[in-house]
């Protein structure tokens, strides 16, 4: 079952279009991406290079089974957002939905800093980090 309890696409589609100028041929990084319904309504939308992290197993063997078996071939890795397996400047844009919300709830910081340090390098010089949280600026 796919879950959503911040946004949808539908939610975001204005800002990531027109306000972060985000390009249907843009390299995402999904960083902790659970059940969420939003790679699959933005590979819909025609976001086709978008690589999905978490670091569940078993979300990503369900998220891989779902949208695979609905032909939205996407990337689905288990990972850590603190230990990037990628190479540096790879990503057009970082999406975190919720991830640094959940990461900061716990008991040690270093993480939540460990995990945007992370996102910082592999984002391309003229990339975006997009963080969609709940907390307040």
């Amino acid at each position: 079952m796919l879950f959503d309890w911040y946004v949808e696409y539908p939610d975001l589609k204005n800002s990531l279009e027109i306000a972060y100028g985000v390009q249907k041929s843009a390299r995402i990084l999904m960083l902790g991406c659970g059940n969420s319904k939003l790679s699959e309504q933005m590979f819909d939308a025609g976001y086709h290079n978008i690589v999905n992290i978490d670091i569940s197993e078993s979300v990503i063997d369900q998220m891989r089974k779902i949208n695979d078996g609905k032909g939205k071939k996407m990337e689905w890795l288990v990972m850590d957002g603190c230990d990037l397996k990628f190479a540096s400047a790879s990503f057009d844009v970082v999406l975190d939905k919720g991830t640094l919300d959940a990461v900061i709830c716990g008991k040690d910081l270093t993480i939540s800093n460990k995990m945007l340090e992370e996102a910082k390098r592999v984002i391309r010089p003229t990339g975006k980090i997009i963080v969609i949280t709940h907390s307040p600026p």
